[in-house]
């Protein structure tokens, strides 16, 4: 997508409808993660379904959304509108905050703390709450549900920092949102989110991924010239010091079934003089759980990260206002993102609000 949008309203708002449409393509699961509170996912979210109304499409979360005030922060916050026709994946109680007219077609044995969850069509417009499965494991079998309703789109709104959705297991494709609320300097926000979508983008391996289908889970596995040394234990959380003994200038990959998280990758860093240039594999973008920080030093030291499956990003975007009270200089703030990160970038405010 090209800069930002200067036309008309009318035909601003016919240019943000097509290049939505476009965006979003063929994809039917996509999630919608934020580095931030208050960055403008719900507005994101509002804008997509708006733009698809009528078709059948479906929406849920991870964690609460559509409340009227942040639970965190208290600032106020867009209501998420449904429209006939549309599915949502909600809890029980929060159906009781529902101005919109439903039909439940499914209550699942899928547990949250407001009651299990429930699939219902909507009737008639109106306002929803969407407070969805916050474990990943339940996510996956609230996805196999909704797959039965055949909808053509599916849309994860992703709680704070919870990049578990990025799993592809889960979603085909991601729409990351940044904002002013991150941070009140612009060039930590825009350093920081370039980090966070690098961490999305990771390469693929290479090797076919039925290599890595039958590996036990939370176990890691490193390579030798190509050959499998040793699976080191079944779960090495909490114990990654065991790693160090096979961190060697031989040493060329390393295959981590579980999370890769700064405890792990301190280890590399740690014993930096002893290794070259080495690979490490994971599942997916979700389960690379290191901090921005960590992750720019895994590359000074040459670590390169790549996954069996990769996950594509579809555009970023971005809100130049916090509500704590500053904002960025807006056209500033997007050509700089536009120049880092090589993605389209659309201005939630202007393009979407």
């Amino acid at each position: 997508m090209s800069a930002s949008i200067s036309t008309t309203p009318a035909e601003s708002e016919i240019i943000t409808i097509k290049s939505l449409r476009s965006l979003v393509g063929d994809h039917r699961v996509v999630s919608i993660i934020g580095n931030a509170k208050n960055a403008g996912k719900t507005t994101v979210l509002n804008k997509l379904i708006e733009t698809l109304k009528g078709s059948r499409i479906g929406i849920t979360s991870i964690g609460f959304d559509g409340e009227r005030l942040d639970t965190i922060s208290f600032h106020q916050k867009p209501r998420i509108t449904a429209y006939p026709h549309m599915f949502v994946a909600t809890a029980e109680r929060a159906l009781e905050a529902a101005t919109a007219k439903y039909v439940i077609h499914q209550r699942t044995d899928i547990r949250t703390a407001l009651g299990n969850i429930v699939v219902m069509e909507i009737l008639e417009e109106g306002l929803v709450l969407v407070a969805g499965p916050s474990a990943r494991r339940d996510m996956i079998r609230l996805m196999k549900e909704i797959n039965k309703y055949d909808l053509q789109h599916m849309f994860i709104d992703g709680a704070l920092f919870r990049k578990s959705i990025a799993n592809s297991f889960l979603s085909s494709a991601i729409i990351f949102v940044t904002g002013a609320s991150y941070s009140s300097n612009m060039d930590e926000t825009i350093h920081d989110t370039k980090i966070m979508i690098d961490q999305l983008q990771i390469e693929q391996a290479k090797d076919p991924s039925y290599q890595y289908e039958n590996m036990n889970e939370n176990t890691v596995y490193v390579y030798e010239k190509g050959i499998s040394k040793t699976d080191i234990r079944r779960s090495y959380v909490g114990h990654e010091y065991e790693i160090d003994p096979y961190l060697t200038d031989t040493l060329q990959q390393i295959v981590i079934t579980g999370a890769l998280t700064d405890r792990m990758a301190e280890r590399l860093i740690l014993h930096k003089s002893k290794i070259n240039e080495i690979t490490l594999i994971v599942q997916d973008a979700s389960y690379v759980l290191v901090s921005p920080n960590v992750h720019r030093n895994l590359e000074h030291i040459g670590v390169k990260i790549k996954a069996v499956n990769p996950i594509e990003i579809l555009f970023v975007a971005c809100n130049p206002v916090s509500p704590s009270g500053y904002s960025y200089e807006k056209n500033q703030f997007i050509a700089k993102l536009r120049e880092e990160l090589r993605l389209p970038v659309i201005n939630v405010l202007q393009d979407l609000g």
